[in-house]
């Protein structure tokens, strides 16, 4: 049963662990997919891919662990559960397809940049369940590969979260930028923030 664990802890932090990267690849071309139907068929399926590249690498690792500890699933549940919480709040007011990340297509029903709820503590709320979520699986498993992709995460997480904010910034423009300087982006709201530029 505990190997069973292990590798459900180490594919589900694979795949959390590549969102940030994977993100951070379709930024740039985000102009070029709203032009077009929001494709999930291609979008997902490349997803797979990348996360199966990473299950490849890492397999002959998957059961090396720092600790073994029922009190660390204890500090897991917790964590599952505010990503919970947070995926729930994050969801008022958005359709799912938008909480995955799909791009609007170009016709469509008017924009608004939504602000309400758990937006006015944190700007990205959606990055911040994802964090919780991989860091649930890590701090149970206590899988060192899954500690190794926690950091992977954290560092292409932050260039992610700026190409976020480039492109709402333009989508959105002055409204964006208020907000900005209103609410955190930051994965701990309140205590660390990007630095503000311009």
């Amino acid at each position: 049963m505990y190997r069973v664990v292990l590798i459900l802890s180490w594919f589900a932090g694979t795949i959390y662990a590549m969102i940030p990267l994977f993100c951070l690849g379709l930024y740039p071309f985000s102009q070029f997919w709203r032009k077009r139907r929001p494709p999930l068929h291609v979008v997902i399926p490349a997803w797979f891919v990348m996360v199966a590249a990473v299950d490849l690498t890492t397999w002959p690792w998957r059961e090396a662990v720092l600790y073994h500890s029922p009190a660390a699933w204890a500090v897991a549940a917790v964590l599952f559960a505010t990503a919970i919480v947070i995926y729930h709040r994050s969801r008022l007011d958005f359709s799912h397809v938008r909480i995955v990340g799909r791009i609007e297509p170009k016709h469509g029903p008017e924009r608004r940049l939504v602000t309400g709820g758990i937006r006015q503590h944190v700007r990205h709320q959606i990055y911040l369940a994802h964090l919780c979520m991989l860091l649930a699986w890590t701090v149970g498993s206590g899988e060192l590969v899954l500690y190794g992709l926690t950091v992977f995460a954290v560092v292409t997480g932050w260039p992610m979260i700026r190409q976020e904010e480039k492109e709402l910034e333009r989508r959105f423009g002055d409204e964006y930028r208020v907000y900005k300087g209103a609410v955190p982006a930051t994965l701990l709201p309140y205590v660390f923030r990007l630095p503000k530029r311009g």
